[in-house]
């Protein structure tokens, strides 16, 4: 609603800028010329100054405006509404731009850990939704893949990483504390949002 008010407020602006500026117009506009429109149109040149043509100024605007409105509530609602549906293992193969190797050289090593440093710096920096299993220690193992996946918070990764060792036993991905710290939250199933990471690292 507020949405809608907004935009008959900024049309009403520009109507009433345009109909400023055509007040203006027509004062600057000597008699002379304005007889030459009137004998060249006739009765049809009046409906046509003061009704038509700012009729479908107004239209046009209102048109606009209402494009504007739409596009901006979409692109707020796809920046809002992120959804867990790619895995870890394809963004990592995105950004290495090959499979990942099962038993790599250093390599391959040191290219996993700066695909994996990527994805942190961009979750730390909110430019990209990472999701997790929650509730790692209170599960057995092999129940990992039923675990509830949620939104891991940007903080989290001040101090957390995908263990890049892990992801090559299991590529579903784990965190894992920089200090080691027994206590500190883990996420077993790292996930992100498709359309986010296309717009991250294309296709």
């Amino acid at each position: 609603m507020w949405r809608w008010l907004s935009a008959l407020a900024q049309v009403g602006a520009i109507t009433f800028f345009l109909n400023r500026v055509a007040n203006l117009v027509e004062s600057r506009v000597d008699d002379w010329a304005w007889r030459q429109i009137d004998s060249a149109l006739g009765p049809l040149g009046s409906i046509l100054l003061n009704w038509v043509i700012p009729a479908a100024i107004a239209t046009g605007s209102a048109a606009m405006v209402w494009r504007l409105s739409v596009r901006t509530a979409s692109s707020r609602s796809a920046a809002v509404i992120t959804q867990p549906n790619l895995p870890l293992i394809k963004v990592v193969r995105r950004i290495l731009g090959k499979d990942l190797a099962a038993k790599g050289d250093e390599d391959d090593a040191r290219e996993l850990r700066s695909a994996l440093g990527q994805i942190r710096e961009k979750a730390r920096l909110g430019s990209i939704d990472v999701f997790g299993g929650d509730g790692l220690r209170t599960i057995n193992p092999q129940d990992w893949g039923e675990l509830m996946r949620v939104r891991i918070a940007p903080e989290f990764w001040a101090h957390n990483e995908i263990d890049a060792f892990q992801i090559i036993k299991d590529n579903r991905g784990t965190t894992r504390n920089l200090a080691d710290d027994p206590h500190t939250t883990r996420y077993h199933g790292i996930w992100f949002d498709r359309l986010q990471v296309d717009a991250t690292w294309p296709p």
